[in-house]
């Protein structure tokens, strides 16, 4: 009896012990989570990325403009592959634009919307995503034409894995309406986004920057549809 009752007690105390404030002694009080995390963390990190490294862009932009090209048979030269048709590995720099661009900087920038919109306190700064992911998208289109778009980057939100290919058409389309919008949503009297490395968070200047954004993409919008890209050029 004694034994049973050592037992009994033991286990109450266990299971007593276990679950009193369990919740709050298993929660990590320095964890960041939506509620505390601050989406102006984001945006130079995303800037960053879409600027990329010095020699990272002399090798890419020589190989798009035709300033370099590979006269050599070797499949080792990863610097100047890009006028290639070959079979490269991860090293490809050609193919930097379409894998940085999409998860170096939509992936964060779909998490930047998600944390700030709908709400006043980073209104701005939700509008200079926009205007960010368009300028991100319109870079990416421009490489490699039709390309996940209006899917893309919402594998983890909307648990889509396998993101459609989008006509550029569509695409430069919707480019134009997103930066519209958001250029036009700017308030220089709302709250300013405090991870602006580009402006400072001067949003005059954002939307100066937002309607050269909408010009350059009608420019690059000629080929696929004259006509609209015309009416964007004219406004």
């Amino acid at each position: 009896y004694m034994k049973f009752s050592c037992l009994l007690m033991t286990g109450l105390l266990i299971s007593t012990s276990c679950t009193k404030d369990f919740e709050v002694i298993n929660t990590n009080p320095t964890a960041l989570t939506p509620l505390n995390f601050d989406p102006n963390t984001l945006l130079p990190t995303i800037m960053l990325s879409h600027a990329g490294s010095a020699t990272n862009n002399i090798v890419l932009a020589s190989n798009i403009a035709q300033l370099m090209a590979n006269s050599a048979t070797t499949v080792d030269l990863k610097m100047t592959t890009g006028d290639k048709y070959l079979d490269m590995d991860t090293n490809n720099w050609m193919q930097d634009v379409f894998t940085n661009g999409y998860t170096g900087q939509i992936k964060q920038l779909i998490e930047l919307l998600e944390l700030t919109r709908d709400k006043p306190e980073y209104a701005n700064l939700y509008q200079i995503g926009r205007i960010v992911k368009a300028l991100v998208f319109q870079r990416i289109t421009d490489a490699y034409g039709d390309v996940p778009y209006f899917d893309a980057g919402k594998a983890y939100h909307e648990r889509i894995f396998y993101p459609k290919y989008d006509k550029q058409a569509l695409i430069y389309a919707d480019l134009l309406k997103e930066v519209e919008e958001a250029t036009n949503a700017l308030n220089a009297a709302g709250p300013k986004p405090t991870g602006d490395e580009m402006y400072a968070g001067d949003i005059a200047k954002w939307q100066r920057f937002g309607n050269s954004l909408l010009l350059r993409i009608a420019m690059r919008m000629v080929k696929v549809d004259e006509a609209a890209a015309k009416a964007a050029a004219l406004k």
